[in-house]
């Protein structure tokens, strides 16, 4: 009763209506810590679990996308840039249509030609992806704007781009450039209340496979985050304290599904 108060009133809810939800709830990691946040009065920080299980992500995973499905459809960019001499991701975001009911993420990653960088500080080697494409290695020392520019604009020419959105942090000499090539460019708020709709969101649609995912360096990234919680139910990815390597490719997907949630004004959901 001390964990839930309200059990002792019925009128307010009953135990069959908190154990039916949280059958609802206990399929997803996310989902289900806010049920136990909420209605059993247990707080959560940090936990030491990756985010969503290889064995998930690999049934939603492709090689690649139909090009030709893809082209002049609308979508929504994200970006995240990294430290100076570090991994930039860019991800495209497909909303489902009556012809593709699926979302679809598409995935760019482009690192700085540090050769030292190329195996990280774990052991795990990036060379692979360097030769596979899914990793540009950029002959630059630091991150290379125009490279990034010339990419997003190159990508405008191809599919319909609705809303660019980026963490506002280091994007001071991109925006403007973007905003003048017609672009609608808007900043995500990075906190846990600005990240905690698209995280729901974006594991919802894992787990009940309603997407499409391609480049394989975005599933690494994916077990390296680990997610944080607050006392209302929040939730944000965060690196593991661990490994701290990237999640770049991960946070730039979630920040243009986060400006795809608020143009359908579905930000605010609960998952």
């Amino acid at each position: 009763m001390k964990a839930n108060p309200s059990l002792s009133n019925p009128k307010i809810i009953r135990l069959k209506e908190l154990t039916d939800l949280y059958e609802q709830k206990r399929y997803s990691k996310s989902s289900l810590i806010n049920f136990i946040t909420l209605n059993l009065n247990m707080f959560f920080a940090n936990l030491d679990e990756v985010f969503i299980e290889e064995e998930i992500l690999d049934r939603v995973w492709v090689n690649s996308h139909d090009e030709d499905s893809l082209l002049g459809e609308d979508c929504y960019l994200g970006f995240d840039l990294s430290s100076t001499r570090d991994i930039t991701s860019v991800s495209l975001m497909f909303p489902p249509t009556d012809t593709n009911p699926k979302f679809r993420f598409k995935n760019f990653n482009i690192k700085t030609n540090n050769i030292k960088n190329r195996v990280r500080k774990n052991g795990f080697d990036l060379s692979p992806f360097i030769e596979s494409g899914e990793l540009v290695e950029v002959d630059s020392p630091t991150i290379d704007y125009d490279y990034i520019f010339d990419l997003i604009s190159g990508l405008a020419e191809r599919y319909n781009i609705l809303k660019v959105g980026y963490d506002m942090w280091s994007a001071a000499l991109l925006t403007p450039k973007l905003k003048n090539e017609g672009l609608m460019c808007e900043a995500v708020s990075q906190s846990v209340g600005g990240l905690s709709g698209a995280t729901k969101y974006l594991e919802k649609i894992i787990y009940d496979e309603d997407v499409l995912i391609d480049n394989a360096l975005n599933k690494w990234m994916f077990g390296n985050i680990r997610l944080y919680f607050d006392s209302n139910g929040n939730v944000k990815p965060m690196k593991n304290k661990k490994g701290c390597d990237t999640i770049d490719g991960v946070m730039a997907m979630l920040n243009c599904l986060s400006v795809y949630l608020k143009d359908i004004n579905e930000d605010k959901l609960v998952f």
